[in-house]
């Protein structure tokens, strides 16, 4: 048997990563607010210290079984709120961090802890963003936590290295998508994201490609090739 674990899986990309595991026969445990799946486990990510708590108590019954592979995809993430951090409520500054941060490290965390003696193939995934690399203004907390999240990564490869059934991890930027996201990207004002025309034009000239097909590619990438963990990757299609 394989297990797939996933935050974020409700819709967007969490949501084809479900499907595609499913298609595949992984079986699931997905970790969202609307948890809308039947293998779901209702986590709000805004509350870091109760989520870890949840997420700890569902993977238990999955980490005293023997799996084949495991595969684990940090997807969960919010770009509210947008605009400079300085005219932004700091509630809603916290509720960023911990969506995007804080409650990312310690869902990996809980897993590595729980899976660490398991031996077979084990691949983390943490979601990336091109805001890793390009400041955008209005995104300096999405920038931030993306690009923090994706250290943790490099970081933790070079950790797993010391263990005896190491976690491959990876980063993996999927690229520009259709999804809800973007439309919220699309509705924001110009005054909070000055570069909202840019992702205006690239919806209406066609240039985002489906959930769909980037969870299929990020599965046919991780099952096909050997990668080096702490690899940075950026799909192409």
């Amino acid at each position: 048997m394989r297990l797939a674990i996933i935050s974020g899986g409700s819709k967007g990309l969490g949501h084809a990563l479900c499907t595609t595991c499913k298609q595949r026969g992984f079986e699931i445990v997905e970790f969202s607010r609307s948890a809308p799946h039947r293998f779901s486990v209702k986590v709000d990510f805004a509350d870091p210290a109760i989520a870890v708590c949840c997420i700890s108590d569902a993977l238990k019954a999955f980490s005293c079984r023997m799996w084949k592979e495991i595969l684990v995809f940090n997807n969960a993430g919010t770009i509210v709120p947008s605009g400079p951090v300085s005219q932004k409520e700091p509630k809603d500054v916290i509720c960023s961090l911990n969506v995007n941060f804080t409650s990312g490290i310690l869902f990996l965390s809980e897993v590595i802890a729980q899976f660490g003696q398991h031996d077979c193939k084990k691949t983390v995934v943490n979601i990336s963003s091109g805001a890793v690399e390009n400041v955008r203004s209005g995104w300096s907390l999405y920038c931030a936590t993306k690009a923090g999240m994706a250290k943790f990564i490099h970081t933790v490869a070079v950790e797993q290295k010391r263990a005896v059934h190491p976690f491959t991890l990876l980063n993996i930027n999927p690229g520009v998508m259709d999804t809800a996201m973007q439309s919220a990207i699309r509705e924001l004002k110009e005054d909070d994201f000055p570069d909202v025309a840019l992702f205006r034009r690239r919806k209406e000239c066609g240039e985002l490609h489906s959930p769909q097909e980037a969870a299929s590619e990020i599965i046919r990438v991780v099952e096909n090739y050997r990668l080096e963990s702490g690899s940075d990757i950026n799909l192409t299609f």
